[in-house]
This record gives C-alpha cells, structure tokens and sequence, in this order.
C-alpha cells in the first residue's frame, strides 16, 4: 500500500509540476487550491489514496488540495470534468488505467463502441 501511495505521489507531483515549467511564474506555483477529482464513488481505493496523496501534497506545497468525487459512467464524468478543465495545472485526476483508456478509446468515435458490443456479444 506505501508503495501504491507513493507511486501515485510521484505520478500526481510530475503531472502538476509539468505545467509550470512551461510558465514564467514557475516559483508562485501553486497560488491557489488544488482540485483532485476521483471519478469514483467514495471510499473505493483510488479515493483512499487520492486523499492521502492530497494531504501529502498540502503539506509541501501548503496550499488546500481539495478531493473531488465525480461517479457515473464508468469514470468517464469526472475524466471528462477534467478533460474540460483549464490546462492550468490545478485540476488533477485520480484514476486507474482503465477509465482513462476507455475514455479516449469510446469517446473517440461511435462506431468503435458498436464494434465493441457487437464483439463482446460474439464472445459470449
């Protein structure tokens, strides 16, 4: 479990970090609160450990991160919050591997989610 929070600490700090090495108030960053959001239900594993990287975060970067549950859709309403969001750097995700696949994957075009189930049905 240490091992899983870390990992996602190192994931989440370089994909917040990445923003601001492209702007020239990099020292100012972060100004203001920090959005993560879980686009699952809470207390599932991604928002346990979403929460304890958060706190982790807060507490080197002493600006609130604030934990988000955004459920439905398979995670594809928070993924897409965040898709939707400014790519500022302040709007995190936590999510496993196989929502953000899917996503891009399905939302991509129509028919591949027909050749999808229609694949899925020929398995079964």
């Amino acid at each position: 479990m240490r091992v899983l929070i870390r990992s996602a600490l190192a994931i989440m700090t370089a994909f917040a970090a990445a923003p601001t090495f492209a702007q020239d108030a990099a020292s100012t960053y972060p100004n203001r609160p920090i959005r993560v959001v879980v686009p699952f239900a809470p207390g599932g594993p991604n928002d346990i450990i979403a929460r304890s990287v958060g706190h982790k975060l807060q507490e080197a970067w002493g600006q609130p991160v604030v934990v988000e549950n955004r459920p439905g859709a398979g995670g594809n309403i928070g993924m897409e919050q965040v898709a939707n969001s400014p790519p500022d750097g302040y709007s995190l995700v936590m999510s496993s591997g196989r929502s953000q696949s899917a996503h891009s994957f399905i939302r991509s075009s129509p028919t591949i989610q027909t050749r999808i189930c229609s694949l899925l049905r020929w398995l079964r």
